[in-house]
C-alpha cells in the first residue's frame, strides 16, 4: 500500500469489505466528499453475485437489508455500480478510481460513498 499499487483483494475480505463501508464508516461520518446528494445507490459484484442498496438523505445513509424487502417492492437505484467485488472495495476505499466499474446514473452518488 506505501507504494500506492492497489492489489486485488483475497476472496474471503471481499465482500465483508464493502459491506464494512456501508454499514460501519459511512454512518460513522468518513466520507470522502463533503457533498451530501439524496439517492438510492446499487453496487453489484459480478464475481459472487452479490448486490448491496445504499439510501442516502443528505447526512444519513442507510444500508437496505433487500432479504426482508417484499417481492412487489421495486428498489429504483438513481446510480449502479458494477464490477468484481476487489475493485467495489478499492474504488469505495479511494485506492483506485471509480472509472474501473460500470457506472450507470448519477455519478456523484457513487462518489458519495467513497470513504476517506
Amino acid at each position: 500500500m506505501a507504494t500506492g499499487v492497489a492489489e486485488p483483494i483475497e476472496p474471503k475480505l471481499r465482500v465483508d469489505g464493502v459491506s464494512e463501508v456501508l454499514d460501519t464508516f459511512l454512518p460513522g461520518g468518513h466520507r470522502a466528499v463533503t457533498t451530501r446528494p439524496s439517492g438510492l445507490v446499487a453496487l453489484r459484484a459480478t464475481d459472487v453475485d452479490h448486490t448491496w442498496h445504499v439510501r442516502l438523505r443528505g447526512d444519513g445513509v442507510a444500508l437496505l437489508d433487500t432479504d426482508t424487502l417484499l417481492d412487489d417492492n421495486e428498489l429504483r437505484a438513481r446510480a449502479t455500480a458494477v464490477g468484481p467485488a476487489s475493485d467495489l472495495m478499492l474504488a469505495l476505499h479511494g485506492r483506485i478510481g471509480i472509472d474501473v466499474l460500470e457506472v450507470i446514473g448519477d455519478e456523484q452518488l457513487i462518489q458519495a460513498i467513497r470513504v476517506a
